[in-house]
């Protein structure tokens, strides 16, 4: 596999798109999700109300789903999206944040994984409680085990037909076709900072928006998306005293990232 072809692709496809994304997010992170996307070149469009969603669904180039914190007219809203992003044939990212102790919206979730989903991204406690297995809680050593999930994942990618992406200690992005590609790259900080994941399923919205008409895959465009938000990570690290410069330099990395610096800076690695 030619990971710096398919990458370099993926980035030529992302970066020559004006692309807009909807998100229907989580209500801290809004402002955080915006900045990001903004600073990838891409245009947000937040909207959670259920009187327009639908329509907005209809012109954008791909939707960001978050399942956390929302009220039951934004729960409408995303039903609205899913259907006009249905028809239209507008990929879209299942993000479901806070699943498994709630019933409800871990019950809509679900639902939400039988529409078509284009990606489901999600950390190992929330791929886990997706496939019926047993939650296992908040613990941060719970969370980071991506290679313990990875048959959850190629079921789920069998079952829905999309492609799945694990958030730890690895990133492990996984094809309903078997394929799995895994990432070294991010940076521990990310996970404490509101609206980091967010904006990692929002770019990865855009990544399959740009690939929609290119001969870039959903697969390549999910890894690329990812490989950007890593590094970016990787980059704000290095100049970031903590969490809240971190947040400041992570932009900036999001807005400095070219190919030839994700390429340098992340480990990818493949398997069938």
């Amino acid at each position: 596999m030619d990971f710096k072809t398919n990458l370099y692709e993926a980035f030529a496809a992302f970066n020559g798109k004006n692309i807009m994304v909807q998100c229907l997010t989580v209500t801290n992170s809004p402002e955080i999700v915006a900045n990001v996307l903004r600073a990838a070149g891409v245009t947000p469009a937040l909207c959670d109300n259920p009187d327009e969603a639908g329509q907005l669904a209809g012109f954008a180039d791909g939707i960001h789903i978050n399942t956390a914190n929302l009220s039951k007219e934004a729960f409408r809203a995303i039903e609205l999206a899913v259907d006009t992003a249905n028809t239209a044939g507008t990929p879209w990212v299942l993000d479901p944040v806070a699943i498994g102790r709630l019933d409800y919206r871990t019950q809509f979730a679900r639902r939400l994984c039988g529409q078509h989903p284009t990606c489901i991204r999600g950390n190992v406690r929330e791929i886990t409680v997706l496939t019926g297995g047993t939650d296992v809680g908040w613990a941060a050593h719970n969370l980071g085990r991506v290679d313990e999930v990875i048959p959850a994942a190629k079921t789920l990618a069998d079952t829905t037909g999309a492609v799945v992406a694990v958030s730890g200690d690895k990133d492990a992005i996984v094809s309903p076709d078997g394929r799995v590609t895994r990432l070294t790259c991010g940076h521990i900080m990310q996970t404490q900072l509101a609206g980091m994941g967010s904006s990692l399923s929002a770019v990865t919205a855009a990544y399959l928006g740009a690939a929609k008409d290119c001969p870039v895959s959903a697969h390549d465009a999910v890894v690329a998306a990812h490989a950007h938000v890593g590094a970016a990570g990787m980059f704000a690290a290095k100049k970031a005293s903590g969490p809240g410069t971190f947040g400041a330099h992570f932009i900036d990395g999001i807005y400095r990232q070219a190919a030839d610096a994700v390429w340098a800076t992340v480990g990818f690695a493949d398997e069938d």
